[in-house]
C-alpha cells in the first residue's frame, strides 16, 4: 500500500508542476501539451488513490 501512496503523491505533484508550466508558456501548442500532461498525471493520481482505498478496504475486510 505504501507504494500506491507514493505513486499518488508523485502523480499529484507532477500534475501540479505541469499546470504551473502551462501557465508560464506562450506558444499554444506548448500550453496544450503541458495541459494534456497535467490531465494524464491527474488521472494517474486518481488511479493511485483508488488503489490506496482498495487496499485499505481489503485490509478492513480481512480483519473482520
Amino acid at each position: 500500500m505504501s507504494t500506491a501512496i507514493v505513486n499518488a503523491m508523485q502523480h499529484t505533484d507532477a500534475a501540479a508542476r505541469d499546470m504551473r508550466n502551462a501557465a508560464e508558456l506562450q506558444h499554444p501548442a506548448d500550453v496544450q501539451f503541458s495541459m494534456g500532461s497535467a490531465q494524464i498525471n491527474a488521472l494517474l493520481a486518481i488511479n493511485a488513490n483508488l488503489a490506496v482505498i482498495a487496499a485499505q478496504l481489503k485490509r478492513l475486510v480481512d480483519e473482520s
